[in-house]
């Protein structure tokens, strides 16, 4: 036996437009019991735009908003351009100073006028502690290090100065450490046009002042670099 007859809840919920807690309490049933028996005889529950508009027709008022109150008890005042202009920073993002997490993890700080600040005005927060703590801006080529790993954690113990190339190494010795680069042994590589032979595509490019990756794409490719044709030593 049913709990809740369509006919009473079409009655209820459709005709009279009351609400599901309303139709509950007339049928003496829960809220969530009303909501199953809507599901169970297909009813179609009433749109957000429908209850508004139905409420609306019984003469009900919703609780006026503390935006509203505000604005009402602050209706007629004057106030300078400075400060209506702080007011819209303050309401748009919260403000010099306002800090978000970002979705790769780091922290960055509301803060427009500092000459690195992106175009939205936010710097990370390691760079600015980490100016605090050496008296200046970061030169193009430094980069802050988070020692443990952690991209929020920004406290003085856990940063380190570094430069792009010292921090670049670091990561990339660390994930060799933990295995996410293989190991690959080094190959000899001749210059054919010269006939030197060199231990590694390493000393090749020093001693040509060239890229070793531009060493290797040579020998691949069977390509010139520094008008010279490369290729791999083969080891007996």
């Amino acid at each position: 036996m049913n709990l809740v007859e369509k006919d009473d809840l079409v009655q209820l919920y459709i005709v009279q437009k009351k609400t599901m807690k309303e139709a509950a309490k007339e049928l003496n049933v829960a809220v969530g019991t009303v909501f199953n028996y809507i599901k169970k005889y297909d009813i179609k529950p009433r749109t957000q735009k429908e209850a508004f508009l139905a409420s609306k027709e019984k003469g009900w008022t919703y609780p006026e908003s503390a935006r509203k109150r505000i604005s009402k008890a602050h209706k007629g005042k004057t106030v300078s351009e400075e400060t209506r202009m702080k007011m819209s920073e303050n309401a748009r993002i919260g403000g010099i100073g306002h800090k978000k997490k970002r979705k790769d993890g780091y922290i960055a700080i509301y803060f427009p006028d500092h000459p690195k600040s992106s175009k939205d005005g936010h710097i990370m927060e390691h760079i600015l502690v980490m100016e605090c703590l050496i008296g200046r801006h970061l030169k193009d080529n430094e980069v802050v290090h988070h020692k443990n790993g952690i991209r929020d954690d920004n406290r003085k113990e856990n940063l380190r100065l570094m430069t792009f190339e010292e921090h670049a190494s670091l990561h990339l010795r660390e994930r060799y450490e933990n295995g996410f680069i293989p190991h690959t042994k080094t190959r000899k590589v001749e210059n054919v046009t010269t006939g030197e032979i060199f231990d590694s595509v390493k000393k090749a490019a020093e001693k040509y002042n060239v890229a070793a990756t531009g060493i290797s794409k040579a020998c691949r490719h069977n390509v010139k670099i520094k008008k010279c044709h490369w290729r791999y030593v083969e080891e007996v």
